[in-house]
């Protein structure tokens, strides 16, 4: 089977305007996303060490990169490097009349970090001028960056690596000065701690040989002792509790059946209280009205009583001479004197 030559180019020529295309499309990617076709504005900034600009650092306003370092170049005359970079056009608004570029150096690593725009302060400046393109916009490590500073119109704060070595390096100044009345030199505070050492020796060496630790030793067993009992001790609280709520619950039943005891004796009773009440109620009535009678016939009766007991007397005398013959004896026995019977009006 013979190919066509013309058939082959074309499948050669179609690969390669594939490949084209695709290249035109990563192309076209890489430049949008290096916002290419975004209009910019350039200005130029001074600083006084190239090192680390090569990467071309962004230049941030607040975390948002607005712009980048674009070219850089050492001035022979002034041995300072003179620095251009853009700012896209949608935030040139923000490169305004003593505005700085902050990009401290990391003093370990001896990079530099993304450059970040720094506005002045709005108490210090009221009307911001927006800066001209070309216009020199200072770093703030210049002389005029720091004059900015000094009169407060930047307000800024320290790279934390250089403040935490300069802390550092004051206070080893301090510790080293005889006269620092605040924190004393430093082979003080050694001497002092030397000596309170030496005070902790002695104190434990007093404590080991007094009976305190094993003193202490015994009140911590026993502490353990008694924590071990405390769960127990819980269980019996809570059966007592819980003992002690039954019998909460029976006296409440108890209070509800007898907070109306007439009813209690009413169904003992199966309802004959009443007509029991009535009868002794009745009975009563007759009894008041025959203690009634006997009191009205009282002086009566004591009539009666005393004539009963005259008689009863005779027939006594009567018996004792019978019973007394008068020839053996002396006859009657004669009776004593009474002491009488009160009469009652």
């Amino acid at each position: 089977m013979q190919h066509n030559p013309k058939n082959t180019n074309k499948i050669v020529l179609l690969f390669i305007l594939v490949g084209v295309a695709i290249l035109v499309v990563f192309t076209v990617m890489v430049l949008v996303n290096n916002k290419t076709f975004v209009d910019r504005t350039h200005y130029r900034t001074i600083v006084d060490n190239a090192k680390g600009l090569s990467g071309k650092p962004a230049v941030l306003f607040k975390g948002l990169e607005i712009g980048r370092i674009e070219t850089f170049a050492l001035n022979p005359n002034t041995n300072d490097i003179e620095v251009d970079f853009f700012v896209f056009d949608q935030y040139k608004s923000k490169v305004v009349k003593y505005a700085v570029l902050g990009g401290h150096k990391n003093t370990l690593l001896g990079d530099i970090s993304p450059f970040e725009l720094i506005l002045p302060t709005a108490t210090k400046i009221h009307n911001f001028d927006v800066l001209a393109a070309g216009d020199l916009v200072p770093h703030i490590d210049s002389d005029l960056g720091q004059a900015y500073i000094k009169n407060g119109l930047i307000a800024v704060q320290g790279n934390s690596i250089d403040s935490i070595i300069a802390s550092v390096n004051t206070l080893l100044l301090n510790f080293q000065k005889e006269n620092n009345p605040d924190a004393g030199s430093i082979f003080r505070i050694l001497d002092r701690v030397a000596k309170m050492t030496d005070h902790l020796l002695s104190v434990s060496e007093a404590l080991q040989k007094s009976n305190i630790l094993v003193q202490a030793e015994g009140m911590m067993g026993q502490g353990k002792d008694y924590l071990g009992a405390l769960p127990k001790l819980f269980i019996r609280v809570n059966d007592v509790i819980d003992g002690a709520e039954g019998v909460v619950k029976q006296a409440s039943l108890l209070i509800t059946k007898y907070s109306q005891p007439e009813l209690i004796v009413e169904g003992i009773t199966d309802g004959k209280i009443p007509p029991m009440l009535d009868n002794v109620n009745a009975s009563l009535t007759v009894l008041q009205t025959m203690l009634n009678d006997i009191h009205a016939e009282r002086d009566q009766l004591v009539i009666t009583v005393h004539s009963v007991q005259q008689v009863l007397n005779k027939l006594d005398k009567t018996l004792q001479g019978l019973n007394n013959n008068p020839l053996l004896k002396d006859g009657i026995k004669k009776d004593p004197k009474g002491t009488g019977i009160e009469m009652n009006d």
